[in-house]
């Protein structure tokens, strides 16, 4: 969903997907738990307002 992406908010995030292993398959990647990556302002405009954002991710949990 858009809403969930920081990018859409003007933020920008570091260390977002982890890339993994697998045995038998190629490199996976996975989201980050929030607290091990990176959130910053970006130098973009945000589409979507941060209020509506952290609204909609306090909704989901």
């Amino acid at each position: 969903m858009i809403i969930d992406n920081p990018v859409y908010c003007g933020k920008i995030s570091y260390g977002r997907r982890v890339r993994e292993k697998v045995k038998g398959t190629k490199n996976e990647y996975r989201q980050a738990p929030q607290e091990n990556y990176i959130l910053a302002d970006g130098q973009h405009e945000a589409i979507i307002c941060e209020e509506l954002g952290i609204k909609h991710i306090k909704k989901e949990k």
